[in-house]
């Protein structure tokens, strides 16, 4: 990623955002939530690669750029399948072993670990199913290990709002800075919470927040390494 094209976007924010940036990347938060899907995993690759397999419709090469994505690009498309897209594409995402193949973003893990050493505090609040518990805390272990089991938090009650439980979860926390993909979830972080929020957003999702100077829009993971330079 060029230069140029950091100071260009750096020079779109607002004096707040860029002390908010400033004070990430220099480790002075004190406290740090992630969020898991997206952020502390590339989850979507093995979920396209199930889909895949399953439907036998091919979207591995193409970025997923809102939530099931796979099965509104198949109906767009006009595929003809034996089975409802949709329910497919949610079993998925709900599937242990198609989850278990998740690698972690590298630039997420490269900045939690230098956090870590830095002594900031840090968390996972997900908004999986309480039925994903054992390979989501088998993830953190494996990648993610100076990450404590009892500070990774997972909606244990499949009837509250996944949103609602992000936002209330980290409101109860309360980080300095919550890095999160979801607009959603963003929004129920900023209400229930006084946290910044640094977000990756969607394709679709993207600019929804511009003239909020609690959140901090990066379009682009890689930008978290040239940062840190």
């Amino acid at each position: 990623m060029s230069e140029i094209y950091i100071y260009k976007y750096l020079d779109n924010l607002t004096s707040k955002q860029k002390l908010f940036l400033f004070d990430i990347f220099t480790f002075k938060v004190k406290k740090i939530t992630w969020d898991f899907d997206q952020i502390l995993f590339d989850t979507e690759t093995p979920v396209k690669q199930a889909f895949y397999i399953r439907t036998k419709i091919d979207y591995r090469q193409r970025k997923i750029d809102r939530w099931l994505a796979l099965s509104t690009w198949a109906k767009e498309d006009g595929k003809k399948v034996l089975e409802d897209l949709e329910t497919a594409e949610k079993d998925i995402w709900k599937d242990p072993l198609v989850l278990k193949r998740a690698k972690p973003i590298r630039a997420m893990q490269l900045y939690s670990k230098m956090a870590f050493l830095k002594g900031v505090e840090q968390s996972v609040v997900t908004s999986r199913e309480s039925e994903l518990s054992t390979v989501t805390l088998d993830g953190i272990k494996k990648h993610y290990d100076w990450i404590c089991e009892k500070d990774v938090h997972i909606r244990n009650d499949n009837n509250v709002p996944r949103d609602e439980y992000k936002g209330l979860t980290v409101g109860e926390i309360m980080p300095d800075v919550h890095f999160e993909d979801s607009i959603d979830s963003t929004s129920a972080v900023l209400k229930h919470s006084k946290a910044n929020v640094m977000l990756f957003p969607r394709l679709k999702e993207r600019n929804m927040f511009i003239g909020d100077e609690r959140v901090v829009e990066l379009p682009d993971m890689s930008m978290i390494l040239s940062l840190l330079r």
